[in-house]
């Protein structure tokens, strides 16, 4: 330990080094020509971290600063940015405002092609400005055009460059017309135990069938498109020029029945040798499915059955163009109860695809 007198020659000086640290020195006095400093230690003070702010927090401050009731000075105190920030902000303004539907976001979306992905969400805005439907491989096949158009090569308008696209600017695709009805799950599940659980002990599965009529609305535009989140879509009105189908398949979707169509012509001019298409075409003035044409279609398959000597059932909806059928030798009927007609669960016994429309 020094004595008293050797220490009253150690002078003590705290040096700001930089704005990160402090230093101590101990400067030896006793030896001026030789005065020599020693670093005692070093504390670093923390620095401040830098404030990341949501789009929504950026909207909120860019609301505030259009009111004017505070100045900017008074803003950035307010919430605790620099004032620079503040200025950086406002410069900045439209790309914020454009993600707004992403407001818990801190960066936005930043496109590799800019030009391309600029362009396509023009087209996008544009087609939804006149209310066209929009699908998935639409938008792709729009976005390889501009791009040939600006002259990039080998741009890929992948499913990946659809997704991000979407996303960076809030597009999500919705129904634009019709509505759904709900079936009470507790009448399917008491048809399946008490009916399908008996076709199923009596038939093999592939002897199990389903049919059931759809309308092809050839003209119509598709009931679900691309649009903007929070938009309201609306489909207008729909073309109603049709074609009544009746589709159907056995269980195990092995074995796919004739199909039928139905339409308004008998003999249609864009069906030129109707007869030669590989589908059966009857005619009637509404292009609808009627009893007459349902009991010549059955009992055609009937006879077909009876040859091969099988015994098959049917499972129908109870549509009234759907008779029951007397004198048949080698089909038998399975109606099923009003409530589960169009439940999913019943309909799965069809094995039908719906026409998909890729997102």
């Amino acid at each position: 330990m020094k004595s008293r007198q050797s220490r009253c020659h150690l002078v003590y000086n705290a040096v700001v080094i930089d704005s990160q640290s402090l230093s101590l020195l101990i400067t030896d006095c006793r030896q001026p020509h030789r005065c020599s400093s020693l670093l005692l230690f070093e504390m670093s003070t923390p620095s401040k971290k830098r404030k990341v702010l949501t789009i929504d927090v950026k909207l909120q401050i860019l609301a505030d600063v259009d009111k004017k009731a505070m100045t900017k000075k008074e803003i950035a105190a307010q919430y605790d940015i620099p004032h620079n920030s503040l200025s950086t902000l406002l410069k900045n303004r439209d790309k914020i405002e454009n993600n707004s539907h992403e407001p818990q976001r801190k960066k936005p979306r930043l496109a590799t092609n800019a030009a391309i992905d600029e362009a396509v969400l023009t087209w996008f805005k544009q087609t939804r400005a006149i209310n066209t439907p929009t699908s998935g491989p639409i938008i792709c096949e729009q976005a390889r055009i501009i791009a040939d158009k600006l002259g990039v090569a080998g741009f890929q308008a992948s499913n990946g460059w659809l997704e991000k696209f979407k996303q960076r600017h809030g597009i999500v695709f919705k129904v634009a017309c019709g509505e759904s009805a709900s079936v009470d799950t507790t009448v399917v599940e008491d048809w399946k135990k008490a009916t399908l659980d008996k076709l199923l002990s009596e038939y093999s599965s592939s002897d199990i069938f389903n049919a059931d009529e759809t309308g092809l609305f050839f003209r119509c535009l598709p009931n679900k498109t691309h649009a903007f989140k929070g938009e309201a879509c609306h489909g207008g009105k729909q073309a109603k020029d049709r074609l009544t189908m009746l589709v159907g398949t056995n269980a195990t979707g092995t074995e796919k029945l004739p199909l039928l169509v139905i339409g308004k012509s008998a003999n249609p001019r864009c069906f030129k040798n109707v007869k030669s298409l590989p589908v059966e075409y009857i005619s009637n003035s509404k292009a609808w499915m009627t009893s007459s044409i349902f009991e010549t279609w059955i009992r055609k398959l009937d006879r077909k059955y009876l040859l091969q000597g099988r015994s098959i059932v049917m499972v129908l909806d109870n549509c009234p163009a759907h008779p029951r059928i007397k004198d048949l030798k080698a089909i038998s009927f399975s109606h099923l109860i009003p409530p589960a007609t169009h439940s999913p669960a019943t309909k799965a016994l069809s094995m039908l695809s719906s026409t998909a429309t890729e997102q």
